[in-house]
């Protein structure tokens, strides 16, 4: 237990996740909608981040820049999910939890080289990042960020 009190990334990746309005291209909208108190890590924050992945998904920009766009849109959604939950939750590499996840077929090699919300108490796991990628595949459950995040409070506050 004392090793995943050590490894925890908590810090790093709020960094990461801030990068979202810290580090904006010159595009008009994401000019005027990247921005600090725009992006304060509220649940209504999430429509603009939904609104940004189909700018994306509509741009060459991403095809080149999926893992990274994945890490620092899936930390915010992760920040954002682990600051409203009632369980403490801690941000960790993949590789630090994987032996803590059952089933790992089911997931791509990229959540190898993710961080992943975990919480030691509910012995439970959250991979905002891995879901933002999938969502880039068009291959995620979630016709949304929104629906994603909604459905990862309601469904880890009901546990």
């Amino acid at each position: 237990m004392l090793y995943l009190f050590l490894n925890k990334k908590n810090i790093e990746v709020k960094a990461i996740a801030e990068l979202l309005f810290t580090d904006v291209s010159n595009d008009p909208w994401e000019v005027k909608n990247l921005t600090e108190e725009k992006l304060d890590f509220s649940i209504e924050s999430i429509a603009i981040i939904d609104v940004y992945l189909q700018r994306l998904k509509k741009s060459t920009y991403l095809e080149k820049n999926q893992i990274r766009l994945s890490s620092r849109i899936g930390a915010y959604l992760g920040e954002v999910i682990r600051r409203k939950l009632s369980t403490v939750y801690h941000w960790y590499d993949f590789n630090v939890i994987f032996d803590k996840i059952i089933d790992l077929d089911e997931f791509y090699d990229i959540v190898y080289q993710q961080e992943t919300l975990y919480s030691r108490r509910k012995r439970d796991y959250i991979l905002p990042m891995y879901e933002v990628f999938m969502f880039f595949q068009n291959k995620s459950r979630y016709k949304n960020m929104s629906a994603y995040v909604l459905k990862m409070l309601i469904s880890r506050n009901e546990k």
